[in-house]
């Protein structure tokens, strides 16, 4: 059986940054006991349901994992490892914000054999962080990977956000060298987006030109391949040997489970969500496994799109003899007067069986994708 990749969702921060849209909660005590009971929940339902089923990756995201009480914490790990099967080299990550990195949190980790760790950075200027409405600061980031050092944790991934009012090349690539200096093994670059819901968007804060964000993008590119960092993502730079093999199942359209409020699946051919409420998840945990799991809602024409969004992330791009191989159809008749298209504007290129995004077709890939939907 081909293992499976489990993500946890903890939707917990101590406060919301100005950029931020995704679901979460503002920390709170009793609604975090409410909510790890919920989550034992859904883990028991999988685990009694399918026995069988073993992990080669688990993903603690939030939200801010690390801002959970390390009780609670330590709880949902040590049930997690109770009643789900993980392979012995299984690669664990977990999320984590500076200003919450503490040597009895690191300790928990190494109880519980994580090997990557993911910082929410997003940048190394005072101002920016400022201005994005992070909880840290400059002195707060470098504490803290000193003591991730210390504690002999290497597969780091570093989160930085480029495309900030007022910023240039100039000053994201400064950003990517002082990252650069603390040696991580990754480093994912994130375009500062204004979506509604965050307050960036209630403020009205206008994002900048779209050439100016190309050029820092492409700088980006240029500046980590210069310095031995691969562009195997569309967001994700890794060195040798250190790819997120997390990330690399969803945007391979391999089988994944979505544990919390929000959390994705696609498992047993079908593809759907928990509910983006922490408290109506609170009040049904087994929705999803007692009833989308119980009937086939996902059907082929949706599997065909989740499986172009995701591949066309990688910058390997998107098989056609894969595709013909999954879902029994020639890509290029279904899509011949897209891709043409898209081919024509720069935005594809096609090598053999392999159809791939251009650098602009990277910067642009939600317009790459609408095409296809």
């Amino acid at each position: 059986m081909e293992p499976v990749s489990l993500y946890i969702h903890i939707p917990f921060c101590r406060s919301k940054c100005f950029y931020c849209a995704f679901y979460k909660d503002i920390l709170d005590k009793d609604l975090c006991q409410e909510f790890i009971a919920a989550v034992k929940q859904e883990i028991m339902a999988y685990a009694l349901r399918y026995p069988e089923t073993v992990f080669g990756t688990l993903y603690v995201g939030g939200g801010t994992p690390s801002c959970l009480q390390l009780d609670l914490l330590e709880e949902l790990l040590e049930f997690t490892e109770l009643k789900f099967r993980f392979l012995e080299n299984a690669e664990k990550t977990i999320e984590m914000n500076p200003e919450t990195v503490t040597q009895s949190f690191l300790d928990l980790l190494k109880k519980y054999s994580f090997n990557r760790l993911s910082t929410g950075i997003q940048s190394f200027s005072d101002n920016e962080l400022n201005f994005l409405g992070r909880n840290h600061m400059l002195c707060d980031i470098e504490a803290s990977l000193h003591l991730i050092k210390k504690n002999n944790f290497h597969n780091i991934n570093m989160d930085l956000i480029f495309g900030l009012p007022g910023s240039s090349k100039e000053t994201f690539i400064n950003n990517l060298k002082t990252a650069a200096s603390f040696n991580p093994a990754h480093i994912s670059t994130y375009s500062l987006s204004i979506e509604h819901g965050a307050d960036f968007y209630k403020q009205k804060i206008e994002v900048i030109d779209q050439e100016e964000e190309l050029s820092q993008y492409k700088a980006a590119r240029h500046y980590l391949s210069e310095n031995g960092f691969d562009h195997y993502e569309i967001s994700a730079f890794a060195k040798k040997g250190f790819y997120c093999k997390h990330n690399l199942v969803y945007w391979s359209y391999k089988p994944y489970i979505g544990i919390g409020p929000a959390a994705s699946s696609f498992y047993q051919n079908r593809i759907y969500s928990n509910v983006p409420d922490i408290r109506a998840y609170i009040k049904e945990p087994l929705f999803s496994v007692n009833n989308i799991l119980k009937t086939n809602q996902t059907t082929k024409d949706m599997l065909i799109k989740e499986y172009i969004i995701a591949n066309f992330r990688r910058l390997d791009g998107l098989s056609i003899n894969d595709f013909k191989h999954r879902f029994d159809l020639d890509f290029n008749s279904l899509y011949k007067d897209t891709v043409a298209k898209l081919v024509q504007e720069g935005l594809l290129c096609q090598k053999e069986s392999m159809l791939s995004l251009t650098e602009r077709g990277l910067f642009l890939l939600n317009n790459v994708l609408l095409e296809f939907m």
